[in-house]
């Protein structure tokens, strides 16, 4: 998650309008404001899954596995410009 991270701060320095999606809910604080406004906009993430992507496909149809055989976590993540 620290590599997510700091690629997104990287990739929104050049492109702030950038839309980092990760795996999982966002993490920035140890404790989320929900249900006041995020205290972290600019740093906050999504899950893919969140913005309705299935990630099983995006990964298909981008010619990147997915599966790496039992006993195995995959985390998946992408940036939209």
């Amino acid at each position: 998650m620290e590599c997510f991270l700091k690629m997104g701060k990287l990739i929104r320095q050049e492109y702030p309008d950038a839309l980092c999606l990760g795996a999982g809910s966002c993490r920035i604080c140890k404790k989320c404001a929900y249900p006041e406004p995020c205290r972290f906009p600019e740093q906050a993430y999504s899950s893919m899954e969140g913005y309705g992507l299935f990630v099983t496909q995006v990964c298909r149809d981008n010619d990147v596995r997915y599966h790496y055989g039992e006993r195995t976590i995959t985390y998946s993540a992408c940036i939209l410009f």
